[in-house]
């Protein structure tokens, strides 16, 4: 009976493992009802798992083979190489509950902490992702990852869709192809030469179909004289432009002639055997938008086994190029980050069209092709412009379908012979560009003075928060300055799927794991490297002070406020009298002190903080850097305008308590003064207390994703905090914006600014609700507040007077720039970030 009763609770355990196989289902559904089968049980049972695991192992196998990459977890985990199990099994057995990775995007220690059902059910995550998850829509530990798990395996991704299209007959491919949404006022002009291989261009036009550019473009495509059904199959396509040669062309003359009919203000040469990614054009040309003087921008190249092709590309001096990254993890940190290169391989490049036919197109010296695309970038430059490789804009590359890879015969063969007639043309240009193959690393980021490494507790986001905004716009400065910049978010390490793209299309190497495991490991590495090191927030650089002198030597050690906690904390103790934060506060400013002690400079955001520090550490560099705002203006007349608005991010407590003060003590009065008038509260992570305030004329916003359309909607802005420190982010993007504020005398502490003059100072209920009247009532008053704050910004905090500011700080700490500083530089405001805008104007 025992005996019997441990067969029925193994079988139990074994249906509910079973439930997703078949297979096993079957089996023990038949074992259930034959005696002769139970006994065969009963002779087993003491081995079960090499009876039923072996058969679930094998199903495993099966179901997970496609989506492991044996080859990344044999080099991610070099332990297992000792194991007589191969990787496969390792992860089945050991691998998916120690948290290790399948392959690069998917985190099963994340998914099994996330999806406690799957962690209960005793599936591996994995093969739960694969069979549930997806359809279920669980996202994996950050969205980038979920999207290039889709996208990098055909059974779900994009690949599988275009296979799939590829194999229709010509009718099919027809109707597909003529559903491509092309414009007849392109903004980008496509343009495809193409030799033969009419598979690879349906192909590459399917993944266009599949994932259409969202911005106005064209494609045009050039029969180069194609030996196959090319012609045939394109040539009455109405939404296509084609185009077939008289004679053979070759690549460059087949280009040349493309840019000749093309209309759109871009052209984006596109190699025929190539696979677009989702945002593959609209990632290209918002570069031109966002780094200044871009003359020539290129792709991420990939292999169709994912692995990395080309992230730009070296010029040696001897003329010979070098695809950087070749055969590589492409989603390693440091090929995704934007960054000035030699050139970029032209199987999917742009440029402005008055720029390419201004250079005359694609030098016919280099003939059928080979090295026209570095001669191009080489000439752009030497314009003053800059050739960039943007890694958001990605693509799969079929290397050598058309020229083949043998440069001994056919174009290929063109590859040497070009690339001694691009030496002859160019070798004062390559005189430092160093020896073939040496210090690659180096010899990419060669355009870099400097190379500073940024750690924050996490990813910078500006739309969030004010110090979010500070160390965003303070890296584009340091950019500008030609400063490589690394940035580590020490909290998690995570890839954020908006945050960590956003600065990596601006040219900010951001690490992140599983690449990097720690920032403590990171330094031990690579530290040496850094000329300087900053530590953003007291508890950071606490954390890393030791770390960093003892691993980056050479660096000097900066320290960034974003605001003196110590002060901040202390004031909120006393407001609510409560001793315990007063104890916390005194900690607090016991860490801060005792880190302006060990750094060598540390930067406040106002002088009033400055002082501060310089009293209670005599001798110690301190600095001030203000705020980082771009003056943007205002578009909105007075009589255009409505409502209160207050604007801030709901972790900071002072916000919290602000809103709760202003709805509890003055909105009674407004009512009174100014009624039907509306208070608008906008912020991030707004927690219940702030929503249950809502009525009739508190409207609760929460997040919005463009601040300044909203703040040009409004006609006065509060900021009626009554603890803190630094200098507040809300007064300044309203004061940038032209939108005149009403503040409490504790709010512009730091900020010297004046009542009356540039903004109104309240200091009671009563106050706040008659200077709110006046504004809201007084055209002339209005405006007279919003021009002068607009203008006070602009000298503060705009992007001309910050340069000239971080300068000399710079110079304190021994690095004397020769940069001229600008009138302005664009910031995060003026930036664009997203493709859901006129890219033309």
């Amino acid at each position: 009976m025992h005996q019997n009763n441990k067969i029925r609770t193994y079988l139990q355990k074994l249906l509910r493992v079973a439930r997703k196989y078949p297979i096993l289902q079957k089996l023990l559904r038949v074992a259930r009802k034959y005696p002769i089968l139970q006994k065969l049980l009963r002779g087993v049972h003491k081995y079960p798992v090499v009876v039923f695991y072996s058969l679930i192992n094998y199903r495993l196998r099966k179901d997970l083979e496609y989506f492991f990459d044996k080859s990344w977890y044999k080099a991610r985990y070099a332990d297992i190489n000792n194991s007589k199990l191969n990787p496969i099994d390792h992860y089945i057995k050991f691998g998916a509950k120690e948290g290790r990775w399948p392959n690069p995007f998917f985190d099963s220690g994340w998914y099994l902490k996330a999806y406690s059902d799957v962690d209960i059910s005793g599936l591996n995550p994995l093969l739960h992702y694969v069979k549930y998850g997806i359809s279920e829509e669980r996202p994996l530990s950050n969205k980038f990852f979920s999207d290039q798990f889709l996208i990098k395996f055909p059974l779900q991704g994009i690949a599988r869709r275009i296979k799939g299209k590829s194999k229709l007959n010509k009718g099919e491919i027809k109707n597909e192809l003529s559903r491509i949404p092309t414009s007849s006022k392109p903004l980008v002009s496509i343009i495809i030469p193409v030799y033969g291989k009419l598979e690879y261009t349906i192909q590459c036009l399917i993944s266009i179909s599949v994932y259409p550019p969202k911005i106005p473009f064209e494609i045009i495509i050039i029969d180069d004289c194609s030996p196959d059904d090319t012609p045939n199959l394109f040539k009455d396509i109405e939404n296509l432009v084609f185009t077939r040669n008289k004679v053979n062309l070759g690549f460059i003359g087949s280009c040349n002639l493309g840019a000749k009919i093309a209309k759109g203000e871009f052209l984006c040469f596109l190699n025929n055997d190539t696979e677009v990614m989702p945002g593959w054009l609209e990632e290209l040309i918002l570069t031109f938008k966002n780094i200044p003087k871009a003359g020539f921008v290129g792709s991420k190249l990939l292999y169709p086994d994912w692995s990395l092709q080309e992230a730009g590309g070296i010029v040696w001096a001897d003329g010979r190029a070098w695809n950087y990254g070749r055969n590589q993890d492409a989603n390693e940190p440091k090929y995704c980050y934007a960054r000035d290169v030699d050139y970029c391989s032209g199987a999917s490049i742009a440029v402005p069209t008055k720029l390419f036919n201004m250079l005359g197109g694609f030098d016919a010296h280099f003939s059928p092709a080979y090295y026209e695309d570095c001669d191009l970038a080489f000439q752009i430059r030497n314009l003053g412009l800059r050739t960039i490789y943007q890694p958001l804009s990605m693509l799969i590359h079929h290397e050598g379908i058309t020229s083949g890879v043998d440069i001994q015969q056919g174009v290929k063969a063109y590859q040497l012979k070009n690339q001694e007639k691009f030496y002859r043309k160019w070798s004062k240009a390559l005189l430092e560009n160093g020896a073939y193959g040496i210090n690659v690393d180096n010899a990419k980021d060669r355009q870099f003075k400097n190379h500073i490494l940024i750690i924050d507790h996490c990813i910078p986001t500006p739309d969030q928060d004010a110090g979010s905004l500070l160390a965003f716009n303070m890296m584009l400065l340091l950019k500008e300055m030609e400063f490589r910049i690394t940035f580590i978010p020490e909290d998690n390490l995570l890839f954020n799927t908006i945050y960590t793209p956003m600065l990596q299309r601006l040219g900010i190497e951001v690490l992140y794991k599983p690449y990097v495991k720690s920032v403590k490991t990171y330094l031990k590495e690579m530290g040496d490297i850094h000329d300087v090191v900053m530590l953003i927030r007291p508890q950071v650089a606490q954390n890393y002070i030791s770390a960093v002198r003892l691993w980056a030597p050479k660096a000097s050690i900066l320290f960034h406020t974003i605001d003196l906690h110590h002060v901040r904390m202390m004031r909120e103790a006393m407001l609510e009298n409560s001793p315990g934060k007063k104890a916390l506060a005194a900690e607090m400013k016991k860490m801060e002190l005792k880190i302006v002690e060990e750094v060598d400079l540390t930067i406040s955001v106002s002088e009033v903080e400055s002082e501060i520090l310089r009293k209670e550490v005599p001798g110690a560099e301190v600095q001030t850097l203000p705020l980082i705002i771009e003056a943007v203006g205002t578009k909105k007349i007075f009589s255009e305008r409505r409502d209160i608005i207050f604007t801030g991010g709901f972790q900071h407590m002072p916000n919290i308590d602000a809103v709760k003060f202003f709805v509890r003590d003055v909105m009674p009065i407004i009512r009174d003064k100014l009624p039907g008038v509306r208070l608008l509260v906008v912020g991030s992570n707004t927690p219940a207390e702030i929503y249950d305030l809502a009525c009739d004329d508190v409207i609760i916003k929460g997040y919005v994703e463009n601040l300044n359309v909203i703040l040009d909607s409004a006609r006065v802005s509060i900021a009626p905090l009554r603890f803190g420190a630094g200098v507040k982010g809300k007064i300044a993007s309203s004061m940038a914006a032209g939108l005149p504020v009403v503040a409490s005398l504790l709010a512009t502490e730091g900020m010297e600014l004046a009542h009356l003059d540039n903004c109104l100072i309240a200091e009671n209920p009563q106050e706040y609700a008659e200077y709110i009247r006046l504004l809201y009532e007084d055209e002339i008053l209005w405006a007279k507040i919003s021009d002068a704050g607009l203008i006070f910004a602009e000298k503060s905090w705009g992007s001309s007077a910050s340069a000239r500011k971080l300068l000399e700080i710079l110079k304190k700490i021994d690095i004397n720039l020769s940069y001229e500083v600008k009138e302005r530089v664009p910031l995060y405001t003026s930036l664009h970030h997203s493709y859901e805008y006129s890219l033309g104007k």
